[in-house]
């Protein structure tokens, strides 16, 4: 599966998608100063997931749980919307290609079941690609819109996806339990620089 959303220049992003025998051609485009697409999904990526309640309110959508996304982004010339049922690990994509002018025209491009872990693997070694290309301030600068690249939100889903992967800590293979002050050490680099969000610092 691929699922892969590019910086491509300045206002502009491309999404390359590889599902089964589904790869459209040309790519979908998507115009950044539209507005923070990227943001919108992963929000709505965290709605999905079994965040507890300490996850503020803020960081999901409609300020409460869903089973669904329901995700847009658009050139000048064509929307593509993305919908996820998901349930569990598994998820039903539906994308629906609408022309944006005279003839208009919508059409359900691609049904069917998708992995959602490896959907958002893909969205987040997305994330990780934007952020080494061009950093916080490079992607800022290429949305020509003052949209800043959503660091919160990306460091949430990819602390949830490492931590559903290794749930288990151990020390010298012993099982360490969540009171056990040297489980700290096993937190990764993204549960670290959470806390450093959380406290209002900055990451250098």
């Amino acid at each position: 599966m691929v699922f892969k959303y590019t910086i491509t220049g300045w206002g502009w992003a491309q999404l390359d998608i590889e599902i089964n025998k589904f790869k459209p051609n040309p790519h979908y485009r998507d115009k950044l100063s539209f507005g923070s697409s990227l943001k919108d999904l992963l929000k709505q990526i965290i709605s999905i997931l079994n965040y507890d309640d300490s996850i503020p309110i803020d960081y999901v959508s409609n300020n409460k749980k869903s089973n669904s996304i329901d995700w847009t982004i658009h050139d000048e010339a064509t929307e593509v919307n993305f919908i996820f049922g998901v349930n569990g690990d598994k998820a039903n994509l539906k994308v629906i290609q609408k022309t944006s002018y005279s003839p208009y025209k919508e059409e359900c491009v691609f049904t069917g079941e998708i992995n959602f872990m490896e959907f958002i693997k893909e969205v987040i070694r997305s994330c990780e690609d934007i952020l080494s290309k061009y950093g916080i301030i490079g992607f800022y600068a290429n949305t020509l819109s003052g949209t800043e690249f959503p660091m919160a939100y990306y460091l949430l889903l990819k602390n949830y996806f490492d931590k559903k992967l290794d749930k288990i800590k151990t020390l010298n293979g012993k099982l360490l339990s969540d009171e056990n002050d040297e489980s700290d050490i096993f937190f990764t680099k993204f549960d670290q620089e959470l806390r450093i969000l959380e406290k209002g610092g900055r990451i250098i």
